[in-house]
């Protein structure tokens, strides 16, 4: 391995905690082989009932675990007495397993050490019958007396940057070989997407009321993107279809309803396990990068109290960590004129909905972030705001000049006609400035009809714009270049054209006329 304090690794942030860890620092979940090697073993089966996060790195293992290999990773890996005390230690800190051993069954420190300790066997009694026993098992013993001692290989494989970084490890119980290709967050075992590490990872946080067509803008989305190839100037990577869970699951479950033309199933914040959290890799002019793109019901961003801060906080804390925020907004809520079948069951008051989606993003986010303000079912709007209705172009080739620069006059140009819309509400956009670092405005439709409407027989989407949002985002990121390009008319009828490259974040977002 190459010198950590040396080496850059790609960051991975994990879905379940929000915490980031760096590629060659993913951990591996060594609990459940320990319990594996120790099946038949008598003296240790309450080590084998209960779980105590033994979340190691390679680091850790060399470290802790006295791991010594050769030049193609293997080596004998030794669990003792004495880390097994270090482990409950660290669980229980500042608490000493000394104490543990002479404190009583039922004080508060034994409680908790049934909070710190997790079980997947038997009943509460049980658990606790099972801790009492392990603690009475290991001061019975020396600390460096060996509980289980097993032969592992490390696998590594390489980044874009071309570091290596672990991947899984191989390890043999009783002559039979096993492996584990399941990365985990050292911090609380969260599972990582086997894609993480691999490419930078950027971070999109969802933010709409409900019914606004969040989950349906991201279906789209990736509707579109799916069409591209290699050849493209962005394509879907093809590892997606494989390793990716969250990507297989989303396109299986939510893009496959959405290409049916058929109405997204609302999740609210009582299904937490179910809101739509995508991580993609994609293929952006030759260099691949991970996005994960993190849903949220609309009910968090529409209550006036703290609840849905401590929702985020408690289920969706990887938002905390987004580089950028796409905002979503559907035009009965800036002129009640402008329904579908769903928006006009469901009014409400929009001056009210507006402003607590606009305290709970300034509550959300400490820092200032770039941000897309797009305007959903812009399908409804094509008699009065044609311009905001395309399903026909395709943004790629419009709006994308030399393979790999955005054209910026062209975006300020969508961008202008989708602030005229919101116009008609006379503070929206002075509001967008107090929350965001910067933003551009963009009007969208992922269906191209009204999709709660029953009575339309005609189902067949017609996106319209849903990838010029992503491309100005990809933009502020860096992954692509922009540019402004003017085209003039001399008197002499001589056309003249002036391209300004874009090298300032700023200059990407929208400053009106």
């Amino acid at each position: 391995m190459k010198n950590i304090s040396q080496t850059k690794y790609n960051k991975m942030h994990c879905i379940k905690c929000g915490e980031y860890t760096e590629a060659d620092l993913a951990a591996f979940n060594f609990s459940k082989i320990f319990a594996m090697a120790l099946e038949n073993n008598e003296t240790w089966q309450s080590l084998v009932r209960l779980d105590l996060r033994f979340y190691y790195t390679i680091r850790d293992i060399f470290q802790e675990l006295h791991f010594n290999s050769n030049q193609e990773h293997l080596g004998m890996l030794q669990l003792t007495v004495g880390q097994v005390i270090r482990q409950i230690e660290f669980l229980m800190k500042p608490v000493t397993f000394e104490q543990i051993k002479n404190s009583h069954h039922e004080t508060l420190l034994y409680n908790n050490l049934y909070i710190e300790i997790y079980s997947n066997h038997g009943s509460s009694q049980e658990k606790m019958e099972d801790i009492e026993m392990l603690i009475r098992t290991l001061s019975s013993h020396q600390l460096d007396d060996v509980i289980v001692s097993l032969p592992i290989r490390i696998i590594f494989d390489k980044d874009d940057l071309n570091n290596e970084i672990p991947i899984g490890i191989k390890y043999n119980i009783n002559n039979r070989l096993y492996e584990d290709f399941q990365r985990i967050c050292p911090n609380c075992g969260g599972i990582f997407d086997k894609q993480a590490g691999y490419h930078h990872e950027f971070i999109i946080g969802l933010a709409g009321l409900a019914r606004v067509g969040k989950t349906a803008y991201i279906a789209s989305l990736i509707h579109q993107l799916k069409k591209y190839s290699l050849d493209d100037f962005i394509s879907v990577s093809v590892a997606n279809y494989k390793n990716n869970n969250s990507f297989i699951k989303f396109n299986e479950e939510i893009v496959a309803e959405y290409e049916a033309g058929k109405n997204i199933i609302k999740t609210g914040v009582e299904d937490s396990a179910e809101i739509p959290l995508v991580y993609i890799s994609l293929n952006i002019k030759g260099v691949e990068y991970n996005f994960v793109f993190v849903d949220m019901p609309g009910e968090i961003y529409s209550r006036d109290d703290d609840e849905g801060i401590d929702f985020v906080s408690e289920k969706r804390h990887i938002l905390k960590s987004a580089d950028a925020i796409w905002c979503c907004i559907e035009p009965s809520m800036i002129n009640s004129k402008y329904h579908n079948t769903l928006s006009k069951e469901n009014k409400q008051n929009s001056f009210d909905q507006l402003a607590n989606l606009a305290n709970n993003l300034n509550n959300l986010y400490s820092n200032k972030l770039p941000a897309c303000i797009i305007l959903t079912q812009c399908d409804l709007l094509k008699g009065d705001f044609p311009q905001l209705f395309a399903p026909n172009i395709n943004v790629i080739r419009e709006y994308v000049v030399d393979d790999n620069n955005l054209n910026m006059t062209k975006v300020n140009q969508h961008a202008q006609y989708t602030c005229d819309f919101f116009k008609q509400m006379a503070s929206f956009e002075a509001t967008m400035k107090e929350l965001f670092r910067g933003f551009s405005f963009f009007g969208i439709a992922s269906y191209g009809f009204d999709v709660s409407d029953k009575a339309n027989q005609n189902r067949n989407v017609q996106p319209s714009m849903v990838e010029l949002p992503f491309l100005w985002t990809l933009a502020t990121f860096g992954c692509i270049n922009a540019k402004e390009i003017h085209t003039t008319t001399t008197i002499l009828k001589k056309t003249v054209t002036n391209v300004n490259d874009i090298t300032n974040q700023n200059e990407l977002y929208f400053k009106g006329r």
